[in-house]
């Protein structure tokens, strides 16, 4: 008997009501659309990054402390070394990119003035696809007159080099900002630093700047370059108290005063100012670098109690007695070149002594306990070395003719003489007697300014979190 045929299963079509259609659809729609818009950020920040490279800037990324560029592109760690690995899932880098997770840092060393007229970086808006920058640093900037493409940004660190702007109004909402150099630019009102209360670190050096606003609510304000600007007075210093830093050379600045409340201040230059009157620096008890050169200063007395003071220069002032120096004990450096001195006392640990162009006509200062181990007397009216002991000897332009002094000192390393100021003659007894000492015959003086790598800290750079 013929078993009937079993009924064919009818095939179930996944079957979808039109909300749910149209509600995957906006999905699909909204990733898609998600997507786009990442991928064109990340062509927008790929181009900006290709833009700082090719003007030889450094990129440093969030995943790695490292600068990156110039020799290996911006996802190759530079000088060979092993890049870090990048953000993010592999699986999604494979085909979204190995760059997708990647947020840029910082930028530096850009130099804007590299590349021909069309390749010279001219705008900052290319910065506007680096949302989250945190640092700055641009070289050469003389073509950037708008800075208004910065103001988005949450920056903490910020150089413009000789940039052409008016004013820093672009800056004002940037709270966080903790180190400005704007040197050589053409900017003037700087009335937005009122309120950047976050500044450690200030540098206009250069620049036309007259007035600053009140920094005493700067509490962090450490570091402050004023050099060569039309600042004339210091009253906007009056209330503060945390500088460590002020190098004010090249104003027209007379009174010293106002910083009398920051006692935490360690380096001071009033290089080529009108400062004559030093009795507001008596209780900066931690000044260590004081720069007093082509000043109006003729009274060291006010110094006399200035233990911490490491480095002295007094070149070209209106010195003459410079033995309230004698009491200094941490005095390391002491220049006092083209000043009319004429009496001196010197601490026993002075290394570096510099008295060219003095009036001083004899060594006897220098006492045999004297630590000096650098001592230039160029154009001098010293004739006698009989008290001399020191290891760089730079006699210069000398008046001594017979070196029998110096071959019987002790401890003598090298010696510069000017050409013509000691006969041939002399100088093959010299060399005869001493060769173990290396004899420059040069115009300009060697440089001997080694110590200070060691004894007083470098250009102080701004420091940014």
């Amino acid at each position: 008997m013929v078993e009937p045929m079993k009924p064919r299963k009818r095939r179930r079509w996944l079957s979808l009501s039109l909300r749910a259609l149209l509600l995957m659809m906006l999905l699909i729609a909204v990733g898609s659309g998600y997507l786009g818009i990442q991928m064109s950020r990340l062509r927008r920040q790929r181009a900006a990054i290709s833009k700082v490279l090719s003007v030889g800037g450094n990129v440093t990324y969030y995943h790695t402390p490292d600068s990156i560029g110039g020799f290996g592109g911006p996802l190759f760690g530079s000088f060979g070394e092993k890049p870090a690995p990048n953000p993010g899932p592999q699986s999604v880098r494979r085909w979204l990119g190995d760059d997708y997770f990647v947020k840029v840092k910082s930028l530096s060393d850009v130099n804007l003035g590299l590349g021909d007229d069309k390749q010279k970086i001219a705008s900052l808006d290319f910065v506007r696809d680096l949302p989250d920058l945190k640092q700055i640093s641009l070289y050469k900037a003389d073509r950037i007159k708008d800075i208004s493409a910065l103001s988005h940004l949450n920056l903490n660190g910020l150089t413009l080099l000789g940039a052409k702007i008016n004013d820093l109004d672009s800056l004002t909402g940037m709270k966080n900002l903790q180190a400005v150099d704007l040197d050589e630019s053409s900017v003037q009102n700087v009335q937005a630093i009122e309120g950047l209360k976050q500044l450690q670190y200030l540098s206009l050096a250069n620049t036309k700047v007259a007035t600053l606003p009140e920094l005493k609510h700067h509490r962090s304000l450490e570091h402050l370059d004023l050099t060569a600007t039309r600042i004339h007075d210091l009253e906007f210093l009056r209330s503060t108290s945390s500088l460590t830093a002020l190098w004010i050379a090249k104003t027209a600045v007379r009174d010293l005063s106002p910083i009398r409340s920051n006692q935490e201040l360690e380096s001071l230059d009033c290089t080529h100012t009108k400062v004559a009157d030093l009795s507001a620096l008596q209780q900066l008890t931690k000044l260590s670098e004081l720069k007093l050169g082509h000043s109006k200063v003729a009274d060291l007395r006010p110094l006399a109690q200035l233990k911490t003071l490491t480095e002295l220069v007094l070149e070209g002032t209106r010195v003459r007695d410079a033995t309230p120096v004698k009491n200094l004990e941490l005095l390391f450096a002491l220049t006092l070149k083209n000043a009319p001195v004429t009496a001196i006392s010197i601490p026993k640990d002075l290394s570096y002594l510099d008295i060219s162009g003095t009036e001083i006509t004899s060594l006897q200062f220098v006492k045999k306990d004297t630590a000096l181990a650098t001592l230039v007397m160029d154009r001098t009216p010293i004739v006698d070395l009989a008290p001399l002991h020191a290891c760089s000897l730079g006699l210069g332009h000398t008046k001594i003719r017979d070196l029998s002094a110096l071959i019987k000192t002790k401890g003598i390393d090298e010696v510069w003489i000017a050409p013509g100021c000691v006969s041939e003659k002399e100088l093959q007894r010299f060399r005869k007697a001493r060769p173990e000492i290396e004899l420059i015959i040069q115009e300009d003086p060697p440089d001997w300014s080694g110590w200070r790598n060691w004894v007083i800290p470098g250009s102080i750079e701004p420091v940014v979190g």
